[in-house]
């Protein structure tokens, strides 16, 4: 049997099937929009939904929920299922997190109330939950697990990038090696945010991502 980090990293990653390679994060509908149109356009916009959204809400709420299902506590992953869910206004943003999470629900551990609960509309699934419950159920360590959880979503929106903006692959390895030496301080910052705290002001990429709900054409579902 493959070890608890490989699965983690497996099931993180892009090309596992609970269909994260079809969303962007966004960034489609900021090409569309016409904010977006280089290859540096494409990495500072990476930043920004990395640092000031990605690890202000999804990152700190994989922590807590890593905590909570260390714990058992079943009530307080539903807590923060529900509050990180009330963050995300963008509809397609919103749903996006709750159609991989629950996809991922269906191959990875978890306690069989939070999977009712899941699977009765009584708790939304997010991904980021779910993959902290998976990480704690599997023994994988919350710094593990939150890096994990960061790399998955940055070469995921780098590989988004690579086909909405000319970002060649030489670039863009390059790129996601600078992101992974800011990405262990972003970690530790996320893993000390109170459910209360979590929250993100990022209203181009929230407008953006609600227009792509209605565009005529898309290359990806979010």
């Amino acid at each position: 049997m493959a070890p608890p980090l490989w699965r983690l990293l497996q099931t993180t990653d892009s090309l596992f099937p609970t269909g994260a390679f079809s969303h962007s994060g966004g960034l489609e509908g900021l090409v569309v929009d016409g904010v977006l149109s280089g290859a540096d356009d494409g990495e500072r916009a990476i930043e920004e939904i990395l640092f000031r959204c990605f690890a202000r809400i999804d990152l700190p709420a994989c922590g807590l929920a890593h905590r909570a299902a260390a714990e058992g506590d079943v009530a307080r992953l539903i807590e923060i299922d529900a509050g990180m869910d009330s963050l995300k206004a963008p509809r397609e943003l919103r749903d996006a997190g709750r159609s991989l999470g629950r996809r991922r629900l269906k191959v990875v551990a978890a306690p069989d109330a939070y999977r009712r609960a899941v699977e009765e509309n009584r708790s939304p699934g997010q991904q980021a939950v779910v993959t902290g419950i998976h990480a704690a159920l599997e023994g994988i360590s919350r710094e593990e697990a939150l890096l994990a959880y960061a790399f998955g979503t940055a070469s995921g929106l780098v590989a988004a990038a690579m086909k909405l903006l000319p970002l060649g692959q030489t670039r863009a390895q390059a790129f996601l090696s600078k992101l992974g030496e800011d990405l262990p301080a972003r970690v530790r910052s996320a893993d000390d945010i109170a459910l209360e705290d979590l929250g993100a002001f990022t209203p181009v990429l929230d407008i953006a991502a609600m227009r792509h709900e209605t565009a005529r054409t898309r290359l990806f579902i979010s």
